[in-house]
């Protein structure tokens, strides 16, 4: 950091500190005491009102009523918040987009007025689209919860919904928040299975902080494992897989006989079942044949479905 750099972290540090001392200054910058005594004596010869204080609690701090110049933003930063801005708002955390468009509020305010119109021009012409599932809006009461629950390493009872529409009611140590395939993830332990498990967070209906210990972590196994499926597919389907916000995440590799071979973990057999009877026969499952007998039973069931009155 150059002396001009550190003289700006300086009057930032002593505005929301309050009060620094010129070892705990050179601590910060690793810089002697000496070189920060120069540094104070040339901001006072700058302008800026920086008090010495004596004593054991003493040390220096802004006399009172001392502004600090705004920062000066940037037009590609002023598009790149924008852009975050607009992007917070597709993920459905309202306290989270209310606290960006107020920090917006507070930089537009600041920014240059051929800034300002540039952004507005910005925002008629760019729109932020993200695929989501589950509700518009994440209750956030549960979400806060669990964020809490992860800063201080406690555990939270949930009452669970799966796709299937079975409930029950869990105890889980938080130990990440994830976005993935269009909606947000509790990740943790779970005391029920014994195993790290993930939650979709708009499907838990009610979520407390508990004084229950931390559930164990599992030992370490690596990755979800997933089964090889083997199948016949054009070249456009196969980009279709590659694409898809879901699918793309699993390996996918060709054969020299024209199949596809996907490596499906074992929470995604239900969604590739359901892409392969939507596609009906222009994709064909060659194997396991355990796979192809459980979609054989799908289809079935849905003829029937169909043929009774």
């Amino acid at each position: 950091m150059n002396r001009t750099d550190r003289l700006m972290a300086i009057v930032w540090l002593l505005r929301t500190r309050t009060r620094m001392t010129a070892a705990q200054l050179g601590e910060t910058f690793s810089v002697s005491e000496r070189t920060i005594y120069r540094d104070i004596e040339a901001l006072c010869e700058a302008g800026v009102p920086v008090v010495a204080l004596p004593g054991t609690d003493g040390g220096y701090e802004l006399a009172p009523g001392y502004k600090v110049t705004p920062i000066a933003f940037s037009s590609d930063e002023v598009e790149a918040l924008w852009v975050a801005g607009a992007a917070s708002r597709e993920l459905g955390l309202p306290g989270l987009s209310e606290a960006l468009d107020s920090a917006l509020g507070k930089i537009m305010a600041m920014a240059q007025p051929e800034k300002v119109e540039q952004t507005r021009r910005l925002s008629q012409h760019l729109a932020v689209r993200l695929e989501r599932r589950g509700p518009e809006v994440l209750p956030s009461d549960a979400f806060d919860l669990i964020r809490q629950a992860m800063a201080e390493r406690r555990t939270v009872q949930i009452a669970y919904t799966d796709m299937a529409g079975a409930a029950s009611e869990r105890l889980v140590t938080p130990e990440r928040i994830l976005f993935q395939y269009g909606a947000w993830y509790l990740q943790g332990a779970d005391s029920r299975s014994g195993e790290a498990r993930s939650f979709r967070i708009d499907r838990i209906s009610a979520c407390t902080i508990t004084d229950s210990p931390p559930v164990p972590a599992p030992p370490p196994g690596g990755a979800e494992p997933a089964t090889p499926v083997r199948i016949r597919m054009t070249a456009v389907n196969a980009r279709w897989y590659r694409e898809h916000p879901v699918f793309r995440w699993w390996e996918q590799s060709a054969c020299d006989d024209g199949t596809v071979v996907l490596q499906v973990p074992q929470s995604g057999l239900t969604s590739l079942l359901a892409a392969l009877l939507a596609f009906g026969g222009q994709e064909v499952v060659l194997e396991p044949r355990w796979v192809v007998d459980r979609l054989l039973e799908c289809a079935q069931k849905t003829l029937m479905s169909y043929e009774t009155p």
